[in-house]
């Protein structure tokens, strides 16, 4: 995944804010209609869509889940397109990348395990 938030707090609450008016407006909701179904105020949702306000994860997560998206997604997080890889990957030797493929195989090992 790929994080395009430097880490300060108030960019970190713009950012989800952004995210949320972006998916809300996607779906042709009002505020109104979003925060009826969190269930906040509208006035509440504007401002964590101004980034004005740091939320609770649980109305985060009744936002998430009434849009549909992922925490990741609110969070301006987003999947690394596979062509990114190649291009990374093409600036290594075969012997770099066989130690990548290798590196690779060995988290996949791990993450399986810990997330069954």
């Amino acid at each position: 995944m790929v994080y395009t938030n430097t880490g300060k707090p108030e960019e970190l609450l713009q950012t989800i804010g952004t995210e949320i008016a972006k998916k809300r407006c996607a779906k042709g909701w009002s505020q109104e209609q979003l925060a009826a179904q969190v269930p906040i105020t509208a006035s509440k949702l504007s401002r964590i869509e101004c980034g004005k306000v740091n939320s609770k994860m649980t109305t985060l997560i009744g936002i998430s889940r009434a849009l549909d998206v992922s925490m990741d997604e609110l969070l301006g997080m987003q999947i690394a397109d596979p062509t990114q890889f190649e291009s990374v990957l093409s600036k290594f030797s075969d012997a770099e990348r066989n130690v990548i493929y290798d590196i690779l195989e060995t988290a996949e090992t791990s993450i399986r395990k810990y997330i069954k």
